[in-house]
């Protein structure tokens, strides 16, 4: 089965705008907001934001292909490109998403949360494939405007969409869910990330929560048991709910979990009277929350028991999160470069403390972005922990790392501050010796996915990065 044709005029409806010169029988194969991304076939959307104003890239998106543009303006230099004028192009996305959604018919999982919101996403298509035909958002797409460019690729066979939702202000997840509201929320959990944007975690709280009034009437909460605030969500629902983690009661507890002397992290879920062992090819403990999340959407859903641990057992690495790689000289390196904030920090670094017989371990660690005022105690914090746990060297990254790095020196631990990624591999490259352990972790703007890249490349030139 396959999408009706879009054209260009019929996309202007959908939006609620309106041809200004014609054009309109062109096939739209995309929505694209980038111009630097857009393949030939695809609609511009031009967006404004503090940084540029995407009218200004038109004449590029043109040259790159471009079958029109959607536009607030008309913008200079593209005579020959048909426009769809709209009021406001953020919220003509929004309409579009909408009517995506009303057209398709099938059910919306929505996971939102302070962090693990994509590894759960990961986790939920993977185990609903087992059952359904599932539709998910890619990548980081997971905002007002990633979303609807993203449901551009929803059909009418999906069964199942599973999106993620992201937000950096209150309004953002509501907007979402007016647009695709879900039958199932996840909450993974309310933690420090973009603390900067809010004046405290409550009011983080109630934006995260956003996406429990968003649902569908009838619709089912899935939430973290061991995270108070996001208990308190739960508890003022007014839905039904299903809960995941380690506290007592919780619908899908895990009651024991562990690290394999490969690294892997193993644990056991407890679902009703049955218990489904889980071995996930990552490290790291709230990875194994981020599956019991999963396993309890894809309960509700219908799978039975033996289906979830079948697909637990088929998981495959998710690029960035917890990937174990080998190196030359029997050097492991644990890939957990995706991105980083104070509570995924402290569950790898109890997750390497339960590491039986663990190597010499060199830990790299950037900066964690996006704290507010609380962010040097943070960083601190977190260095206080590494100290606890112990390693050959802490190498802090850029920023705030540094005050990680006063921390954990202060506690007697090896430490040093560089101040970028480059600097890093340098020193990566001096201390790594055979047999050693490398766990590598930092918010994506410290860019460590280049040192990851460089050192398995086996770049020979010291302090390069790609």
């Amino acid at each position: 089965m396959t999408a009706p044709r879009l054209t260009v005029a019929r996309l202007a409806d959908v939006m609620g705008g309106v041809l200004p010169r014609g054009g309109g029988d062109a096939t739209v194969v995309g929505l694209q907001n980038d111009s630097r991304h857009l393949r030939a076939g695809e609609v511009f959307v031009a967006i404004t934001t503090a940084a540029a104003d995407g009218h200004d890239y038109a004449a590029h998106a043109q040259a790159a292909g471009a079958v029109a543009a959607v536009v607030s303006r008309v913008p200079d230099g593209v005579p020959g490109l048909p426009l769809v004028l709209v009021d406001d192009t953020r919220q003509a996305l929004l309409r579009f998403a909408a009517w995506r959604v009303r057209g398709w018919g099938g059910r919306i999982v929505g996971i939102t949360g302070s962090s693990g919101k994509s590894t759960t996403k990961e986790f939920t298509a993977e185990l609903l494939a087992a059952r359904f035909r599932v539709f998910r958002s890619p990548g980081n797409f997971n905002n007002t405007l990633g979303i609807p460019m993203a449901l551009f690729g929803l059909r009418p066979e999906h069964e199942v969409a599973v999106l993620e939702m992201g937000m950096s202000s209150s309004g953002e997840i509501a907007a979402l869910c007016a647009a695709a509201p879900p039958d199932v929320a996840v909450v993974t959990n309310v933690g420090s990330v973009h603390l900067e944007f809010f004046p405290n975690r409550e009011a983080l709280a109630a934006a995260k929560g956003e996406i429990v009034a968003g649902m569908k009437p009838g619709g089912v909460f899935v939430y973290n048991a061991d995270d108070p605030p996001v208990r308190r969500l739960a508890a003022s629902a007014g839905c039904a709910t299903v809960s995941f983690g380690q506290a007592d009661g919780a619908d899908v507890r895990l009651v024991r979990w562990s690290v394999a002397a490969d690294g892997r992290t193993e644990g056991t879920l407890r679902w009703r009277d049955r218990n489904l062992p889980v071995s996930l090819p990552m490290l790291g403990g709230h990875y194994l929350l981020n599956f019991a999340a999963a396993a309890a959407v894809a309960l509700n859903l219908g799978l039975e028991p033996e289906a979830v641990a079948a697909a637990a057992a088929a998981i495959r690495p998710f690029t960035m999160r917890g990937e174990l790689h080998e190196l030359p000289g029997g050097v492991r390196l644990v890939d957990d470069a995706y991105n980083s904030n104070p509570e995924a920090m402290r569950s790898v670094l109890e997750t390497l403390a339960r590491w039986p017989h663990r190597p010499p371990t060199l830990i790299v660690a950037g900066e964690m972005r996006e704290l507010g005022p609380e962010s040097a105690a943070l960083h601190r914090e977190v260095g206080a922990q590494v100290a606890r746990t112990g390693c050959r060297l802490l190498i802090g990254v850029q920023g705030q790392a540094e005050q990680m790095v006063a921390a954990a020196a202060a506690a007697g631990q090896a430490a040093r501050f560089v101040p970028d990624a480059a600097a890093a591999l340098a020193e990566v490259r001096r201390e790594l010796a055979p047999g050693m352990l490398l766990l590598v972790k930092g918010s994506r703007g410290v860019g460590l996915d280049r040192l990851v890249r460089a050192l398995r490349a086996g770049d020979s030139v010291e302090g390069r990065l790609p």
